[in-house]
Parts: structure tokens; sequence; C-alpha cells
């Protein structure tokens, strides 16, 4: 059992389903995110502590922050092929990204000059799931289609790299 984001989007594009004359949904993959649950106090000069809850989630491939999607978790049954492998573990976290990601997540904006600590109360990972897609277009072309269920971007990956119906 794996913990995953709901899905926000379930259909292709329009202008990628408008061009194809035939899609079909044939297999997904989960890509790995550190959900840290995040105490944040921030001081000011003359100004009494501000403290509050953030949630962080932190891309476990490759590093990037952002702020986890509206929304609840929920878990399913993945197979292990279906798993993107983290390469950064959880004790790895670049700690000068999370400060600057806080900062930018606070609801009143944090000055550059503002002390920022936090204290991680939780982590755990949490998956995206991105469907896969294959879609044949007029002109006798195929190509396969990777889409991010939360945000509705998509790549083009082509047939002949891997795509393998399961």
């Amino acid at each position: 059992m794996i913990r995953c984001w709901h899905r926000r989007v379930t259909e292709l594009p329009a202008e990628v389903a408008g061009n194809a004359c035939e899609a079909g949904e044939f297999g997904r993959y989960f890509y790995p995110y550190w959900l840290l649950d995040l105490a944040v106090s921030v001081k000011f000069p003359f100004i009494a502590p501000r403290r509050e809850r953030l949630l962080l989630a932190v891309d476990a491939v490759n590093s990037g922050a952002g702020f986890p999607p509206p929304g609840g978790i929920y878990e399913t049954e993945a197979d292990e092929d279906e798993l993107v492998s983290p390469h950064i573990a959880k004790d790895e976290l670049d700690g000068a990204r999370l400060s600057q990601m806080i900062r930018f997540g606070m609801k009143k904006r944090a000055r550059a000059w503002s002390d920022i600590s936090y204290a991680i109360n939780g982590i755990e990972l949490v998956y995206k799931e991105c469907s896969l897609w294959r879609v044949r277009y007029s002109n006798g072309s195929e190509s396969g289609i990777s889409l991010d269920t939360l945000t509705g971007e998509y790549g083009i990956i082509p047939i002949n790299e891997g795509i393998k119906e399961r």
C-alpha cells in the first residue's frame, strides 16, 4: 500500500484529445514526494514571533520543493514496477531549500532579514499518480502521453522508448 494524492485530472487535455483519432489509458506510474509537516516560527525585530503549521512537498527524485495540492491523500495498491524510486533519502533533504520554501510559503510575506526556524513534526512518502496514454493520430502516427493527474501537464513519450502495455 502506498499513500497517494487524489487525482484532479482524469482526461487528456483538449489540445491532445482534439488531434487524436483514438486514445486510451494503458498504464500508470507513481512519482515520490516527501511530505513534511512543519512547525514554523518566524521572528521579526521588535515584533512577537509568529508560529504556524506548514505542509511542504519535496520532490524525492530531484529535491525541488513546493506545496502539496489541496485535497486529501488516500491509500492504494501499486505494483513495484509502477513506483519511481526516491533518489533522496529523508535525511538528505536540503535544509537551505526548506528554509527558502518556508519563507515563500508563509501567509504574510517573511522578509529576508526575518529569522525563520522550523521543526519537522512528521515526514512521510506520498506519491503523485501519472497516467500513461497511447494516442493514435489521424495521420497514422502514434505516441505515448504521460499525464500528471494533479496539474494536467503532459509529456510526449515515444512508443519505442520503453512504453509497454500491461
